[in-house]
């Protein structure tokens, strides 16, 4: 924090800038939000001036932009990290299995030889222990190498590429050491247990209760994540929000690929009874050759339906977060674009400017305060009444139901277009009798002695406050001249030039009192007369009184509303348990204003805030409601329409925070990348799977091409069978993964979104927007992988015919 040279008059200033050297990212959502509120906070500095403190420039804005990136990152980037890690854990273990169902021969000659069943698991938990470390360890370097590319190509400079990658090396360490010892143990295990079952064929009978019981205690785990992540609330942080959205997707995706493994091989056996019924060698041989070999196609069914299931998610992920990041972005903007000011000091001639701009269809003045309701926070908006259905973006919200129900009578007369001059006209006088007694002479606040005369015109002060045509308000002072009328009264003339705007402007009222207390003596002010190039009939021209206590009179040209028409939103209904025609006070942040509010309407959400707790009041009244109380309101917003909004803000309100629609695409750049990482780990995984599966199938299959080749199948022939088995094993693994993947996006999606994008939930729902992306990258890669396996089986069998002979199986 710098300071800054004093302004003079008394303030003083001070410059905040972000410490990139000390600000830890995870920080920054909490100083985004002390930020917000440093305007308020600071007002509350005891012997500040009333509203004697303002807060100017975008880092508030800036910084809340980047908070909202980085919940979304924790919220959601775990998610898609968990299924990278399921995945792995799966396909090493399946892949495990293949290995050692690819060594029974080796090990019944083993231990023939007289190698013990404890000696072989060690060997196997020793081989797969060294070789997870050894892929560990490269895969924890080339990540390193990445992060450091990565962020040599954010910053365009190589200086600190040796840095960031000795810095993710050293935070990621544990990563490699965890999954060599803890995934090689397990991986040995299971390629010991494969290596002792036997025939594959014959362990799925063996396996196939347990696979059940294990699918069993997995969908009901799952099930149980996926119901405390569906009653997360809107926004919820804390560690278990972590724990539920990365482990409920995890656990539903994992429960879904073991269903689909736990039911492939009853499919197969039925699919090999249909294909019966036509005797041919296609398709006849293929599916009856899955149906006894359904164990042996595990480590495919498994993993590309987990990779299936996976792209799904991932799909419906970056979909649904588009477009609710959309829809959350274009509610919190309101309009196009947005100008936040930060303080009331909106002009009616910079909305004009900007309405008139080229390339801005609708612009109009805005006023966002946070206040209070009891205990309960809330966001104030306010629009003019004829500027909602005009300049709220389209898709936002209702606009028709919200003019409708913020609908208003008239708030001031109208003055005539051609008007550029106020004139009001009052008669002042002193009202006390004492002889003695504290009040204004000229030289100031003084004892008086005699009649008390009327006081001196630099005593007093009068304003008028107006809209103009587009529903801006805006003050006039109005300058006194005083001419004495008698021992005790004075004619008062208050004269002001109208402020540059949209004619016709219509007059909200005129004040007229003491700058500061008018002392011990009692005075009254009665209008008299008032024009604006044209006479104007006064509300009243009863005399006003005017006292320590009342020092300013107030004359409102309209009935000031007892109750100023409200929408909320149904989450704030919720809280309070509102409905249409209740009524609340609200408490105006930074002032003792308070105005009262009857709800007139529910609706999920309140343009130009993604605040779930909001309110939307017309500003034309609430201008009314707080003149009335000689607290007069000023505009801190302008919204505007078009496509050239954004430049038209700028060239109007320089230095303002400019909020569009499109702030949410930092975020979904950013997650969407991690799902497309999680979905490309899945599909090579999955094709990793599939080629080595091919591969021990047709090894441990040698004895059919002889047999095959006895009865007239060419090896070519077979080969194509072959491949029609891959294929047929890999479609059914992708549509029932695509499919049950789908259900957990309906399940979970939705339900992710809201934790993650602000002012969501209402308008999200239960639905979810499906993305075919990353489903088509690994359809794309699994033909590579059936094509490139198919490729592998042609050679391995036109060998084994080559060679002649063949060696029994045991």
């Amino acid at each position: 924090m710098d300071a800054q040279q004093n302004t003079g008059g008394g303030s003083s200033r001070w410059e905040l800038t972000i410490d990139p050297d000390r600000l830890d990212p995870w920080q920054v959502p909490a100083v985004a939000d002390d930020l917000a509120y440093l305007q308020r906070d600071v007002r509350d500095v005891d012997g500040l001036a009333p509203e004697g403190a303002s807060v100017e420039g975008g880092l508030a804005d800036t910084l809340q932009g980047a908070a909202t990136t980085i919940r979304a990152v924790l919220a959601i980037a775990p998610v898609p990290l968990a299924l990278v890690v399921v995945a792995g854990v799966i396909a090493a273990l399946q892949l495990a299995r293949l290995l050692g169902g690819s060594r029974v021969v080796e090990s019944v000659l083993l231990r023939a030889r007289g190698l013990s069943p404890r000696a072989a698991r060690r060997a196997a938990i020793t081989e797969l222990t060294l070789t997870a470390a050894v892929g560990a360890f490269i895969g924890w370097a080339l990540g390193a190498l990445a992060v450091a590319a990565t962020t040599a190509a954010l910053t365009g400079s190589a200086d600190g590429l040796v840095a960031a990658a000795s810095a993710s090396l050293r935070a990621t360490w544990i990563i490699p050491v965890a999954a060599a010892a803890i995934l090689g143990p397990a991986a040995g295990v299971a390629a010991h247990r494969a290596s002792e079952a036997g025939d594959p064929s014959q362990a799925v009978a063996t396996r196939g209760f347990a696979t059940a019981v294990s699918t069993g205690l997995l969908t009901l785990a799952a099930a149980l994540f996926v119901w405390q992540l569906r009653g997360l609330e809107e926004g919820t942080g804390g560690a278990w929000t972590l724990v539920v959205t990365a482990v409920a997707p995890a656990l539903a995706l994992g429960a879904a690929a073991l269903i689909v493994l736990t039911v492939f091989p009853h499919v197969a056996a039925a699919l090999a009874a249909l294909a019966a019924a036509r005797p041919r060698l296609l398709p006849s041989l293929p599916a009856r050759t899955i149906a006894r070999n359904a164990g042996a196609f595990g480590a495919v069914v498994a993993l590309v339906a987990l990779a299936a299931g996976g792209a799904a998610l991932a799909g419906a992920s970056t979909a649904s977060w588009a477009q609710a990041g959309d829809a959350s972005a274009a509610l919190s903007a309101g309009a196009d674009a947005r100008a936040d000011l930060g303080a009331p000091r909106v002009t009616a001639a910079q909305v004009d400017g900007v309405a008139r701009s080229d390339g801005v269809r609708s612009a109009a003045a805005g006023f966002a305060v946070d206040a209070t309701a009891g205990d309960a926070g809330l966001q104030l908006q306010a629009l003019p009444a004829a500027a909602i259905a005009e300049v709220i973006a389209p898709g936002v919200a209702d606009t028709r139901a919200l003019a409708a129900a913020l609908e208003s009578g008239p708030v001031g007369v109208p003055l005539a277009a051609s008007a550029t001059t106020l004139e009001a006209t009052y008669d002042i006088a002193a009202t006390g009798d004492g002889d003695v007694f504290q009040g204004w002479g000229p030289d100031g606040m003084q004892p008086i002695y005699g009649p008390p005369p009327p006081p001196e015109v630099g005593a007093l002060t009068a304003q008028a406050w107006l809209l103009d045509a587009r529903g801006t308000p805006s003050g006039v002072d109005l300058q006194l001249t005083s001419d004495r009328t008698g021992p005790r009264t004075a004619r008062l003339t208050a004269r002001g030039e109208l402020p540059t705007g949209a004619a016709p402007w219509t007059l909200l009222g005129v004040s007229v009192g003491f700058a500061d207390s008018p002392g011990s003596q009692p005075y009254s002010a009665t209008p008299i007369a008032l024009a604006a190039d044209e006479p104007i009939a006064w509300p009243s021209t009863d005399p006003i009184a005017l006292s320590a206590a009342e020092p300013t009179a107030v004359s409102a040209f309209a009935p000031v509303p007892s109750e100023l028409p409200a929408v909320v939103t149904a989450p704030f209904a919720h809280l309070l348990g509102l409905e249409d025609g209740d009524v609340l006070t609200a408490r105006l942040a930074g002032s003792s204003r308070t105005v009262t509010l009857a709800v007139a309407g529910v609706l999920p959400s309140v343009p130009g805030t993604a605040a779930a707790h909001a309110v939307l009041v017309a500003l034309d009244p609430l201008s009314l409601a707080l003149f009335a109380e000689g607290v007069p309101l000023a505009a801190d917003q302008v919204w505007a329409n078009g496509p050239d909004a954004v430049a038209a803000l700028r060239a109007a309100v320089p230095g303002a925070s400019i909020v569009t629609a499109d702030a949410a695409v930092e975020a979904r750049v950013a997650l969407g990348a991690v799902w497309w990482v999680a979905a490309g780990a899945g599909a090579v995984l999955a094709a990793v799977a599939t080629i080595a599966a091919a591969i021990a199938s047709t090894r441990s299959r040698a004895t059919e091409v002889f047999v095959l080749r006895a009865l007239g199948v060419t090896p070519a022939a077979q080969a194509r069978t072959r491949a029609a088995e891959l294929i047929v094993v890999t479609l059914t693994a992708i549509g029932a993964g695509l499919a049950l993947g789908t259900v957990v996006a309906w399940l979970t999606v939705p339900a992710l979104t809201r934790a993650a994008v602000p002012g969501v939930a209402a308008m999200f729902a239960d639905g979810i927007t499906l993305g075919a992306g990353p489903a088509l990258v690994l359809l794309a890669v699994l033909g590579v992988a059936v094509a490139a396996a198919s490729v592998i089986v042609s050679r391995i069998m036109a060998g084994q015919a080559r060679a002649g002979r063949v060696r029994e199986a045991l």
